[in-house]
């Protein structure tokens, strides 16, 4: 009688068994590498955003000042963002607006000279670090 060899049909198993454990961890890998880049996008996508909504708070700031000299600031909601609106000075206004979308700050500060209710130019405008 004839003995059988199953030593290599042991070993093929084997191999494709370890390339087939390889394969999934490289595919498990870049699936989360994916998911990394997918919310590194998001969290720019909502920092511009609340970006945008400190400069839309920033438009209404000025509109309020043309209206009333006097405006001291406040809070200000636009669509899911929300800011906070400091303005302090006379001739000179500082305006310091914190834009908040979700767990996203974003700061600006403001430079404007008004004479009565017109402002002059040039305004200066600086991104602050949170």
């Amino acid at each position: 009688m004839k003995k059988l060899n199953y030593h290599n049909g042991f070993m093929a198993l084997m191999a494709v068994l370890i390339l087939g454990g390889g394969a999934l961890l490289l595919a498990l890998s870049s699936s989360y590498l994916g998911l990394a880049e997918l919310e590194s996008g998001n969290l720019e996508t909502k920092a511009g955003q609340a970006l945008v909504a400190a400069d839309g708070c920033l438009d209404e700031t000025l509109r309020r000042l043309r209206l009333n000299p006097a405006y001291t600031g406040g809070s200000l909601t636009l669509g899911d963002a929300s800011c906070i609106i400091t303005v302090t000075g006379s001739g000179t206004k500082t305006i310091m607006i914190t834009a908040t979308l979700g767990q996203i700050n974003k700061k600006i500060q403001v430079t404007a000279s008004l004479t009565g209710n017109v402002i002059n130019q040039p305004i200066t405008w600086t991104e602050l670090a949170n």
